[in-house]
């Protein structure tokens, strides 16, 4: 079957929002790494677009589940919204090691493209990261080593209320209880949240949390906005 020659017409080619930092025209000893944060700054927005993704799973199958609940029907909105959840926070975290990454690759192997990036403006996304998800390295681990974790569980829990770590619970007579506790993926409400090295780790599956992704994202790209497109030899 042959394909037809104008199956493409009319299609706009997609424009990214991250700056061009004319890579290819980098001296070659710098070019590599150059074309590499060009790679990187792509995936902040790659991740954030996956992170995106999860959040509106995690709605759409809160809505699944609910309605489930209402009619006592079997639905797997919960277990889905687990696994966006869980994949969130793997997106974060690799989001977050791309936002380090950048400056430390920026100033030690590209210094023809450093004169132009605004170092003030490079750390103020670094700290708005840590300001936004404190939590973003534990949570991540408590995630990809969960049966590592399971295996070490004394290691992992926490001396708390019950009512204060599960909201729910509040009014129940085990809500006052103080105990040692392991928590392991657990949603409240968009709050997910595990115990890691003695401490209540979280992060929202949210549009707040996208927000805040795309805050982010937005400071690093402004540090690389007087970057020429076009580097002279």
């Amino acid at each position: 079957m042959s394909i037809p020659s104008d199956i493409f017409a009319g299609l706009t080619p997609v424009v990214g929002d991250w700056p061009d930092l004319g890579a290819n025209t980098l001296p070659l000893s710098e070019r590599r790494a150059g074309n590499e944060i060009q790679q990187s700054l792509h995936a902040l927005s790659s991740y954030s677009n996956d992170f995106g993704a999860a959040v509106r799973l995690f709605d759409e199958s809160f809505n699944d589940y609910a309605r489930a609940t209402i009619t006592n029907t079997t639905n797997d909105g919960l277990a889905r919204m687990h696994i966006a959840a869980r994949d969130g926070a793997v997106t974060i975290w690799n989001f977050a090691k791309t936002v380090e990454g950048i400056g430390r690759r920026v100033f030690k192997e590209c210094p023809t493209l450093a004169r132009y990036v605004d170092r003030t403006q490079l750390r103020s996304a670094n700290k708005l990261l840590r300001q936004s998800f404190p939590d973003f390295a534990p949570i991540r681990h408590s995630v990809t080593h969960a049966e590592e974790l399971r295996e070490k569980a004394a290691e992992h829990q926490i001396d708390g209320i019950v009512g204060e770590v599960f909201p729910t619970l509040q009014a129940h007579p085990l809500g006052t209880v103080q105990t040692k506790i392991l928590v392991r993926n657990s949603l409240q409400g968009c709050r997910f949240q595990n115990t890691f090295e003695g401490q209540l780790r979280a992060y929202e599956v949210s549009s707040d949390s996208l927000v805040g992704l795309n805050k982010i994202k937005e400071a690093a790209y402004a540090a690389f906005a007087h970057c020429p497109f076009k580097h002279q030899p």
